[in-house]
């Protein structure tokens, strides 16, 4: 018998690095009152188990979402460069790179957007 379990990654912020916890939810919802507060965003990611009879077989992880920050601001960058000045001379190269916008998401750190990523306000 296959079974599809749904899977939420929480992209975590460690001090000064970044680390994730992965936790079997029963659906796609932010309404999940177990997020951690030092969690910046959300990914669910879905991962088929097969049960046999010598044991349960569990098949690669699929059907990734877009990534959920849970932030505070979203700056084009050209408004970012004027906030944090010290990142200015970096804004044409991140234009190079192709991005567009930044979120600064509730832990403090920035992340890059990229198409399809959502921001679930938290302030």
């Amino acid at each position: 018998m296959q079974k599809i379990r749904t899977y939420a990654k929480y992209l975590l912020s460690v001090g000064s690095f970044n680390g994730k916890k992965i936790e079997e939810v029963k659906d796609r919802s932010l309404e999940n009152p177990n997020i951690p507060k030092n969690a910046y965003g959300i990914q669910f990611y879905e991962q088929p188990e097969i049960i046999a009879e010598d044991g349960i077989l569990v098949g690669k992880e699929q059907n990734f979402s877009k990534i959920t920050y849970l932030g505070d601001t979203i700056y084009s960058l050209e408004e970012f460069g004027e906030k944090f000045p010290e990142f200015k001379p970096l804004i044409p190269k991140w234009k190079e790179d192709g991005w567009v916008k930044v979120v600064i998401t509730r832990c403090g750190n920035a992340r890059f957007l990229e198409e399809g990523d959502k921001v679930l306000f938290t302030s």
